[in-house]
């Protein structure tokens, strides 16, 4: 009888081992699920292609539809070629890069609709090697400036003047991670799945010698093998002509 009641006052009480068990189980549960969603989150995010063109970059506005009249397209190609002999005279490797490999090829110089020129050089090399400030003064001597505040979070720097607002040259450091060309910085890192997808290319593509693409007036080096290079910057476009969104 004793046992019983025993029995029953354990039911009713409840079994502390068992309570402790089953709320560490619910946690546990709870956690899953929660690092699950993150995890589909952060995969997610990382799939989606926040090129400027895109508009889905939630920090930077859309690329804007512009269109240059002539005396800003050739302030663009001068400030281009100014900015490829300063890294000539450097001794940087450097290559077309992103849209401006889709304007060599399709209108010898930049998208109808661009106001940049985007140039990829190679990190690692004389660059990794020289004093900066140094590089930073060969740019002022032109007459340009440079902007290198996102230089710490992707490797980026924009080569403008300020009294042509509306145009620039997007600067693009890369580095040969074991046959890749990658670009560094914290932002690569922790969206490396989003950098692996539309940031990165084989090495091979811009070994040397590299081919001389004309560019306007003149000529710029560009990635081997034409636009290769781009089923791995653009992966799910590439063969297309896409505008920015704010051309539509």
């Amino acid at each position: 009888m004793n046992t019983v009641v025993s029995v029953q006052n354990k039911m009713r009480i409840g079994d502390p081992t068992r309570n402790y068990f089953s709320k560490v189980r619910c946690r546990y549960i709870l956690l899953t699920i929660v690092l699950v969603i993150v995890v589909a989150l952060y995969v997610t995010m990382n799939l989606k292609n926040y090129g400027l063109y895109t508009g889905n970059h939630p920090f930077f506005a859309a690329q804007p539809c512009q269109y240059l009249n002539s005396k800003e397209k050739g302030q663009l190609l001068k400030m281009a070629h100014t900015v490829h002999k300063i890294l000539d005279g450097f001794g940087i490797e450097h290559w077309l890069v992103y849209g401006s490999v889709f304007g060599a090829v399709r209108a010898h110089g930049p998208l109808p609709w661009d106001n940049d020129v985007d140039i990829g050089f190679n990190g690692s090399g004389t660059f990794a090697t020289m004093d900066f400030n140094k590089f930073l003064a060969a740019f002022k001597d032109n007459g340009l400036k440079v902007y290198y505040r996102r230089w710490i979070t992707s490797n980026v720097m924009k080569v403008y003047k300020d009294d042509q607002p509306h145009i620039k040259v997007d600067l693009f450091a890369f580095y040969n991670y074991r046959g890749w060309m990658k670009r560094a910085g914290l932002e690569t890192w922790i969206f490396a799945l989003n950098y692996n997808l539309h940031d990165t290319y084989p090495a091979r593509l811009v070994e040397k010698p590299l081919p001389m693409v004309r560019f306007g007036y003149f000529k710029l080096p560009a990635p081997r093998e034409g636009l290769t290079i781009q089923q791995y910057l653009y992966p799910d476009d590439w063969w297309k002509e896409v505008k920015p969104v704010t051309c539509k």
